[in-house]
């Protein structure tokens, strides 16, 4: 039942700002408006060593923030952050492994790069590697191993993650099917203006069942939000269930 479930993770609702990675979205804000002169002071204080610039200059090439995008450039400086103890570059070069940018896509490689990132500190890494550890991605399918990370990043207010993990007890998926639980983080997913979790929230109203009970009031209410979105499952259920790390189709950074 859980194997078959994991199978509708078709993205048709995943909008670019929810692939966001949240620890670096406010970096990345200044980022886009850098001048110039402000890429070439960055790039002076990371060939000096400094983690945090060679990251930086690394996700200025991967988005072309004051210079033109170069993904070679970026994963290496990313590679050069992560040697210097940057968990957050450890987490990009699992991004650029996923998607095959700068590299030759290589899923283990990236799970294996979220994997340092996450045991590092990453929010953004903790969340992929227990999804891509989810559905299977980059290394066997391993809920236990799903559960854990999911739980980490939930429990700092990751709502992809929250969401996940509202799949998994929906589901059965390493743990007990329990209703009341899915509900409970999909409800906190889709309080943070998660779009999954909205729909999936109005799916559990409105199916009940496992300790939910059916309220189609609810149920239109949380489809309602999700379509406002642009979730166009919604109503409905069915693909929207479970987010993905990263997608070619998006900017994942």
């Amino acid at each position: 039942m859980c194997r078959a479930a994991i199978y509708l993770m078709i993205l048709l609702c995943i909008p670019h700002s929810r692939l966001l990675a949240q620890d670096l979205s406010a970096a990345l804000t200044k980022l886009r408006n850098l001048e110039p002169q402000q890429f070439s002071e960055l790039k002076k204080r990371a060939k000096t060593g400094d983690a945090r610039a060679e990251n930086s200059l690394g996700l200025a090439y991967a988005v072309g923030a004051g210079i033109s995008a170069d993904q070679h450039e970026a994963v290496r400086w990313f590679v050069r952050a992560a040697a210097h103890g940057s968990e957050a570059a450890e987490n990009n070069l699992g991004v650029m492994y996923q998607l095959g940018r700068g590299v030759a896509q290589d899923l283990a490689q990236a799970t294996d790069w979220f994997r340092k990132g996450a045991e590092h500190g990453s929010l953004a890494a903790q969340s992929r590697l227990g999804s891509n550890y989810l559905r299977g991605s980059g290394a066997p399918r391993d809920y236990g191993e799903a559960l854990k990370w999911l739980m980490v990043a939930a429990l700092k207010g990751d709502p992809a993650s929250q969401n996940n993990l509202g799949f998994m007890y929906d589901h059965g998926c390493g743990v007990p099917k329990d209703g009341v639980q899915a509900v409970k983080w999909f409800s906190l997913a889709a309080e943070h203006g998660y779009m999954l979790a909205q729909n999936n929230l109005g799916i559990m109203y409105q199916k009940g069942g496992n300790g939910v009970t059916v309220d189609q009031i609810a149920a239109a209410k949380w489809y309602a939000k999700a379509a406002e979105q642009g979730c166009k499952s919604a109503p409905g259920g069915g693909p929207c269930m479970v987010a993905q790390s990263t997608t070619k189709n998006s900017n994942p950074f």
